[in-house]
């Protein structure tokens, strides 16, 4: 009788094993043409498929928009904010196969990648606890909205845990998708910057990775998009405001075909 039930478990659990292992190993199309890629030593498209699968497959959480503040009950605003910073701050308890071949295949090809994407030398400030508390009403309410003074407490935490303030600048034409990805918990952080605008991220100390990509529509309404390119950022041991603009270099033979549009 024992063995009439032990044969059904041990099937259901061999079988639940072999679907798990075939969903957790399987290589999505992207990773699949990442790979084909450099094996046929094109590493500069395989470095930007591979940067695409990082982008798309990290876990990530949308940063708050600020203009919720001027709609959102206290309550409520403070959740979304508590879930935001409480995600930046733990590690994920493990990274995808698919995730950690692409970080290794980046790391391959990396000196074959195109940067068209960079930031200009951050700006780092020490803030005071003072300091702090402005900044993150800054982040998170908009002008003319109700500071909620419970948001104190909230802040004065994370001073204490020694999370910093990034803040990414953008310049005239280009939008911009990131993601600011932990090197060490593997948690990104995604946002949309558009063009004469700036984000505000909460980040650990220690390295960060800013994936981007930037997109562009020329006058003959042309749109341009970059290949997704990683920029390392470190992050300093003490509460700062990091301060950076992301530039774009749009190739020469890429203007030619924008303007060739235009004739």
């Amino acid at each position: 009788m024992k063995k009439s039930i032990l044969i059904p478990i041990v099937i259901v659990i061999a079988v639940a094993a072999g679907f798990y292992f075939f969903f957790t190993h399987r290589q999505t199309p992207v990773m699949r043409a990442a790979r084909q890629c450099e094996l046929s030593g094109d590493l500069q498209q395989a470095f930007s498929l591979y940067a695409e699968v990082v982008f798309d497959g990290m876990p990530s959480i949308e940063i708050p928009d600020i203009n919720r503040s001027k709609f959102l009950a206290p309550a409520i605003l403070k959740k979304e904010v508590g879930k935001y910073i409480s995600w930046v701050s733990t590690p994920s308890r493990r990274i995808k196969p698919d995730i950690a071949a692409a970080l290794e295949g980046m790391a391959r090809c990396e000196s074959q990648g195109r940067q068209d994407n960079t930031i200009s030398e951050p700006v780092v400030r020490p803030l005071t606890s003072d300091q702090y508390f402005d900044e993150w009403n800054k982040t998170f309410f908009a002008l003319n909205v109700a500071i909620d003074p419970s948001h104190a407490a909230l802040a004065s935490g994370n001073y204490v845990r020694k999370l910093s303030l990034l803040v990414i600048n953008s310049t005239k034409n280009y939008t911009y998708e990131v993601n600011c990805i932990n090197t060490t918990t593997h948690r990104g952080s995604k946002c949309i910057l558009l063009a004469e605008n700036s984000v505000r991220l909460y980040v650990l100390p220690g390295e960060h990775l800013l994936l981007c990509r930037s997109t562009v529509t020329f006058p003959s309404e042309a749109i341009w998009r970059s290949h997704y390119t990683p920029i390392r950022i470190t992050i300093p041991p003490e509460p700062s405001l990091i301060t950076t603009e992301l530039r774009t270099s749009v190739h020469r033979k890429v203007k030619q075909e924008a303007a060739a549009l235009n004739e």
